[in-house]
């Protein structure tokens, strides 16, 4: 039986657990968002950083690490926990989330550019591990019926609430 997109929709935000792990991936998602936006900036005019070194190690940061972080998230989950359906998957993105967090503090404060890059790339491999499982529990706390409307919402959450207004924001602060 299909449901109308309404009623999955009321369904969707009703189910608190669903909520907030969309909160929390939006959340995760305006930080990070926030600062890469004006990483190369900061790393040349702040930290005087030469601007080739600057430009190819933040390349290279933004293509390696949530590559790197997604596949050792997956690879952990599921060899060592069996799937993110398993109740310690929460509490490994707990952990890399507060990791994320202590990663994230010293990037505006450090003043050696080398310092930053490896905040930053310790940071965004921190979103990288977390976000295929928390996108995985997401979906599961829903129905297998509203799972492709649950992906397309949270989705729209992360991009217009998390991506969006971030280095806007962020400039103002």
């Amino acid at each position: 039986m299909e449901l109308p997109l309404y009623l999955i929709v009321k369904n969707l935000l009703m189910n608190p657990t669903y909520i907030f792990s969309v909160l929390a991936i939006t959340n995760l998602m305006f930080i990070l968002t926030a600062l890469q936006y004006n990483a190369t900036s900061y790393g040349m005019n702040t930290l005087k950083g030469d601007r080739t070194l600057v430009e190819l190690t933040f390349s290279a940061t933004v293509i390696t690490s949530p590559c790197l972080g997604a596949v050792t998230g997956g690879l952990i989950t599921t060899k060592y926990l069996g799937s993110y359906t398993n109740n310690k998957a929460l509490t490994l993105c707990f952990v890399m989330y507060c990791l994320f967090v202590l990663w994230c503090i010293p990037v505006p404060l450090v003043n050696d550019y080398y310092l930053f890059i490896i905040f930053m790339w310790l940071a965004i491999f921190s979103q990288g591990f977390i976000q295929p499982i928390i996108m995985g529990i997401t979906l599961n706390t829903v129905t297998p019926i509203e799972r492709p409307t649950a992906s397309s919402v949270a989705i729209l959450i992360q991009m217009g609430v998390g991506m969006l207004p971030a280095p806007y924001l962020y400039g103002i602060v």
